[in-house]
């Protein structure tokens, strides 16, 4: 399990969602597109999805009883309502993007631009498609799965009928301080309904009883066992199963005014650890009038600096939790890290509140 001191300082709490690996919640009732519900991850583009047919792996709520008044997700409508077969959209949501519980329609290039920051992945052919997403929000990493698993148009043609899966990772699951946005983007044929009725169901993932084994492959949907944690994630598809022994979180919690059109040098000390990196994760948080002039670098005990955050449009106060890239996964990793903040332009100030590493490593 992990102990306090790795959880970092912008940890959310994860709610709670299911019971196990093998069973499904469904919610009473589909809610309003507006309304935030609990939710997931993205899953590998693929071949169209038939909207009867839920992605392979992923419980459904077929057969499940409901409370009274409540109404089955295959069968949500008076009448017969008109599948919908759509396609999963493999995009990447730009930092801050997403957070947001719920699900969103779009069906203009415009729109899914707007929402993107200014520019519409590639993917949706709004000629003839809409896209709809669907987000958990930022979820601690890896383990939280998003699945749109049907779509339909309703028996009066008045209403998208939606169903989407969220599943979370179990009690005996391990993961990072880092979250990322649990999501995914599905595209199907333009109708003209653009009201929205959601049926909901979550599930979790047991780790101790389905978990790969130390020293073994480990996916966002493939978790490690018990007291194992999914290495190399943050930097690719895949990675290995590490014990929690070799994984540990590192803050310094001290306070202090930042150096004005001037450096600022933090150091920490890493011990415990095996010898090289496998994951490496930055947080800082600090306050400035105006972020864009600052420039953070992390530095490992092997001398070797990164960039973290670079004069970026950004708003005080500052959190960042960040996965460095320029480190070779060769390195040391016990010793004194090393965080520099420059700030570029004279006359506006500012304080460090805490920063730390996360550190996953193995035996080179």
């Amino acid at each position: 399990m992990i102990a306090p001191k790795r959880l970092p300082f912008f940890f959310v709490a994860l709610l709670a969602v299911g019971c196990d690996g093998s069973s499904d919640t469904p919610d009473a009732a589909r809610s309003d597109a507006a309304t935030p519900i609990d939710a997931a991850t993205p899953i590998d583009a693929g071949a169209p999805v038939d909207a009867a047919s839920p992605d392979a792996g992923l419980p459904t709520d077929a057969g499940d009883p409901t409370d009274a008044g409540d109404t089955d997700a295959a069968s949500l409508d008076a009448g017969v309502p008109t599948d919908l077969s759509f396609r999963v959209v493999d995009v990447t949501l730009p930092e801050g993007v997403g957070t947001a519980r719920g699900i969103e329609l779009f069906t203009s290039e415009a729109a899914l631009a707007a929402y993107f920051g200014g520019v519409a992945p590639a993917g949706v052919d709004f000629s003839r498609e809409h896209a709809l997403l669907y987000t958990e929000g930022a979820r601690p990493f890896p383990g939280h799965l998003a699945s749109v698993t049907a779509l339909a148009i309703s028996a009066d043609g008045a209403r998208l009928l939606v169903d989407t899966h969220h599943r979370a990772p179990g009690a005996s699951c391990e993961v990072l301080g880092l979250e990322r946005v649990a999501f995914q983007l599905v595209a199907f044929e333009a109708t003209p309904s653009e009201a929205m009725e959601r049926a909901h169901a979550t599930s979790s993932f047991d780790c101790a009883a389905s978990g790969a084994s130390e020293n073994t492959a480990c996916t966002a949907t493939m978790l490690c066992g018990a007291d194992l944690i999914c290495g190399n994630l943050t930097r690719g598809a895949s990675g290995l199963c590490y014990s929690t022994d070799l994984w540990d979180a590192f803050f310094d919690p001290t306070e202090g005014a930042l150096v004005d059109d001037g450096v600022t040098t933090r150091t920490l000390t890493a011990t415990g650890l095996a010898s090289v990196d496998v994951d490496v994760i930055a947080y800082v948080e600090l306050t400035h009038a105006d972020p864009s002039e600052l420039r953070v670098t992390l530095t490992n005990p092997s001398g070797n600096e990164v960039i973290v955050f670079d004069r970026e449009p950004a708003a005080s106060p500052l959190v960042l939790a960040r996965v460095p890239v320029g480190f070779s996964g060769d390195e040391d990793v016990n010793g004194t890290w090393t965080l520099r903040i420059t700030d570029h332009a004279p006359g506006n100030t500012g304080t460090l509140t805490r920063w730390g590493v996360e550190v996953v490593s193995r035996w080179d």
